[in-house]
């Protein structure tokens, strides 16, 4: 029995193999280069729809230091206090054909603290340290970042294709959009 079993999984696999493989290399994203890569910052803005916009990240700056490192600069609104309450998911779009296609790659984080910790977590230190705390939650209030450095930026959420990007941010609560953020970045070999 076991035996027929096997058979039947390797009859499978090489069936879903070849209905896969033309569908695959006819999608014109996956047609684009990709390999080792770094990440190029372009700039920051805020998205059409913010929601209620109790989560503000308003007049972010961008600067580039050198060929590595760039410096941001932003002022945070927090009317409510940051907690994993928060859910943190995010749409990224590409740029093909003369426009943006978006929906390209859609994500649900988790909790925003978790997923500061995990995804960014040099900046997640510094901004908790500015703030002289070690953990979540964020109080309610002000809050302004000054030069936070940032060297090699990842994003390990998003494949290494060589192209350019916009990704939407967007902080959920009860269903409920809370604020948005647009991140314009270009991948590029290294």
């Amino acid at each position: 029995m076991a035996s027929k079993r096997q058979n039947m999984f390797h009859k499978n696999k090489k069936q879903e193999t070849t209905e896969i493989a033309p569908r695959w290399n006819t999608h014109t994203l996956y047609q684009l280069p990709f390999g080792p890569a770094k990440i190029i910052p372009r700039k920051v803005t805020d998205c059409e729809d913010h929601g209620t916009n109790q989560l503000r990240v308003p007049g972010t700056k961008l600067r580039k230091i050198s060929r590595d490192t760039w410096s941001y600069s932003t002022d945070v609104i927090l009317l409510m206090p940051v907690s994993d309450d928060i859910k943190v998911s995010f749409n990224a779009a590409y740029f093909g054909n003369g426009g943006w296609k978006g929906n390209w790659m859609m994500k649900d984080l988790g909790g925003i603290c978790s997923a500061c910790k995990l995804y960014i977590p040099q900046a997640t230190k510094y901004v908790l340290k500015r703030l002289n705390l070690t953990d979540c939650p964020i109080p309610a209030g002000n809050y302004t970042v000054n030069d936070n450095i940032i060297k090699n930026p990842r994003f390990e959420i998003i494949p290494m294709i060589y192209n350019m990007y916009k990704l939407d941010l967007f902080f959920i609560k009860d269903d409920k959009r809370l604020g948005c953020k647009r991140i314009y970045f270009d991948i590029v070999p290294k």
